[in-house]
């Protein structure tokens, strides 16, 4: 048996091989019978073409760049963190966070009652003060709102939207200043604290 350049019948490639022996074809890996000639294959149907590559679909939507960029980016953060002495002093320096201090409450107005109301007006000298408010004693779809309004008559905060019972503590943050409250209520019987920090 002589050695030949041998044509797949498939896709025409040509390789070398033994007349006789059959092989598989190293282009498109289609297995070839053994024949005693070679004969140029007739032109069959064009091989299905391969599913492009991951590398390729990347590169046909532009994001090959932007992979190597990113890439780059990631590597090259990696190695200056790597780079960084975290034995030295400034690495290990860190402020220490201030303690937290129980802040104590007093009271400087209060109410109770049931109904509508407009409170009088009453001086608040922090920047941050609260209500503390409960309802009571519902009959049938109570309702409890308290608005807090400065001495210009601004809405600052609605600091409770009660439906029925329930009671709770609102913050308000605003400058010191002179202040007063709306209280919406129905069917609910109210008590409501104004509070500033000792």
């Amino acid at each position: 048996m002589s050695i030949q350049k041998l044509r797949c019948p498939r896709c025409g490639h040509e390789q070398i091989g033994r007349l006789g022996v059959p092989f598989v074809c190293k282009s498109c890996r289609y297995g070839v019978a053994a024949s005693g000639s070679v004969q140029p294959p007739a032109p069959g149907p064009a091989p299905a073409p391969a599913p492009p590559s991951i590398g390729v679909f990347f590169q046909r939507l532009g994001l090959v760049p932007t992979a190597i960029i990113c890439t780059a980016v990631v590597l090259g953060g990696s190695l200056f963190l790597g780079l960084v002495n975290t034995d030295s002093p400034s690495a290990n320096r860190s402020s220490p966070s201030p303690p937290t201090r129980a802040v104590s409450w007093q009271t400087i107005a209060q109410w109770n009652g049931n109904g509508m109301k407009e409170t009088e007006r009453f001086s608040v000298s922090a920047s941050e003060w609260r209500i503390a408010w409960a309802s009571a004693n519902e009959r049938i779809a109570g309702i409890l709102q308290v608005f807090v309004y400065n001495e210009a008559g601004e809405l600052i905060t609605l600091a409770a939207n009660q439906q029925g019972t329930g009671s709770d503590v609102s913050y308000v943050h605003t400058p010191p200043g002179r202040f007063y409250l709306s209280i919406n209520s129905a069917n609910v019987d109210w008590a409501i604290a104004v509070q500033a920090p000792l």
